[in-house]
């Protein structure tokens, strides 16, 4: 698989990969993820047959550069980060598809980007997401795991296996990083979407479904479309690929729009 790279507008280091032939569909993966979630799940052959598909390390993720600094996860230099990916392979419009973080980062580089045509959202809503109440919390716990592991004393630790091996492998300090600069990114609106979106979730999806419920007028009436799951949790809608790709691959073959 060819690895490329781009530079971006504070001196760091995207690293990606393009696959496929057609139309331009980038894949944005979740906070804790890198582009290889969507190789390890069938996406990127699936979306191939159709689609030049590129998946890339965000900043703090993955191959990409691990800057240390919250300033360095403002929502302005990841849309710079797009841009610049967008101008190393050439495109001047693209397509969407992010679960998660990916599908938070989505929706405002849609609503932030003309080049960004259409999207497809998973596993998130519009609106206060990195709120204080729910981000501190998190940064409280994820630091006295860094801790932990700087001083070698991880294992001792009542966590589960798979947690403990999410910490030894993560740069903790680039993951505070990333917690505390999410919290600097303004809030959306439905009314700021101005390009066609499909946004999905279920009923498996904890409070983002009930989110999504609540507003799912609004975001009709911005040009959305909601489709709601059956019993799929947060990661199953991107790891239960055979559960949605029809609804993924519909809506993306639709013919764009140039408005």
């Amino acid at each position: 698989m060819p690895i490329f790279t781009c530079a971006t507008t504070d001196g760091g280091t995207l690293v990606f990969d393009r696959q496929g032939a057609g139309s331009p569909l980038l894949l944005l993966h979740g906070f804790g993820q890198d582009r290889m979630l969507w190789h390890r799940y069938g996406w990127v052959e699936r979306l191939a047959a159709h689609f030049t598909v590129i998946t890339v390390d965000l900043r703090g993720a993955g191959a990409s550069f691990m800057p240390t600094e919250p300033q360095a996860y403002g929502l302005d230099l990841y849309q710079s980060d797009i841009q610049r990916l967008l101008e190393t392979c050439g495109y001047h419009a693209i397509q969407i598809f992010g679960w998660s973080f990916g599908g938070t980062l989505g929706l405002q580089l849609l609503a932030r980007m003309p080049a960004v045509r259409r999207a497809v959202i998973a596993g998130t809503f519009v609106g206060p997401i990195f709120t204080p109440e729910r981000i501190e919390p998190q940064i409280t716990q994820f630091s006295e795991l860094a801790t932990a592991k700087q001083q070698g004393r991880l294992a001792e630790l009542n966590i589960t296996p798979s947690m403990q091996a999410f910490v030894e492998r993560t740069n903790m300090p680039a993951y505070l990083a990333r917690l505390r600069g999410c919290m600097s990114w303004p809030i959306l609106s439905p009314s700021e979407l101005k390009q066609p979106f499909l946004l999905y979730t279920s009923t498996g999806d904890g409070y983002v479904v009930d989110r999504v419920r609540e507003q799912q007028a609004a975001l009709t009436m911005a040009g959305g479309t909601v489709e709601i799951f059956a019993e799929l949790n947060h990661r199953e809608l991107v790891t239960a690929r055979d559960k949605v790709e029809a609804s993924v691959l519909a809506f993306l073959q639709q013919p764009t729009s140039d408005r």
